[in-house]
């Protein structure tokens, strides 16, 4: 009787010590997949991470390249104005001349067509006022004059609506697409 208690008493301590075995190993298992499924998640992380740098480094340099190239065109506008402000140092240049210039320069079309027609109606009542004064025929010389504002009227109004053709048939085309 003392051996078959021994027997059980010895079986089941193999059989708990094989439970406890089997427990083991699979925390064992389980912690292994963890670290595996975490080195994994920081390799994706890693490449994120370095996908979104070189990302933003893209995104960085073409702003960059945006806000350049509007420095430079502010440069080059400014540098207009100084050259045509330097060119009218000899003529009167009012107010009024300054703010036709900075319109001829606007980047909106409607806005610098309506600035060159201001400025060749000027040069048509400048053209008027000199025959007036030095033309020996002034009467002849102001009809020329009359009839040459009316032509840069019309070669203005002509642009205008060139170009606004040209931007309605480009936002056609952009509705198209």
């Amino acid at each position: 009787a003392e051996t078959e208690a021994l027997k059980a008493a010895r079986a089941a301590a193999e059989k708990s010590a094989k439970d406890k075995a089997k427990r083991e190993a699979q925390k064992a298992r389980r912690a292994i997949e963890a670290a595996e499924r975490a080195a994994r998640e920081a390799e994706e992380a890693s490449a994120r991470a370095i996908r979104e740098e070189e990302e933003t480094r893209v995104e960085g340099a073409a702003a960059k390249a945006i806000a350049d190239e509007y420095a430079s065109e502010v440069i080059r506008n400014h540098t207009k104005i100084g050259k045509l402000a330097k060119r009218q140092r000899g003529r009167d240049l009012s107010p009024e001349s300054v703010a036709l210039v900075r319109k001829m320069l606007d980047p909106d079309p409607e806005t610098r067509n309506a600035a060159h027609a201001a400025l060749l109606t000027a040069r048509g009542r400048a053209a008027r006022a000199t025959a007036r004064t030095f033309a020996p025929k002034s009467e002849e010389a102001e009809r020329n004059a009359t009839i040459s504002a009316a032509g840069a009227k019309e070669t203005a109004r002509r642009a205008a609506k060139d170009s606004g053709d040209a931007a309605s048939r480009a936002a056609a085309a952009a509705a198209a697409a």
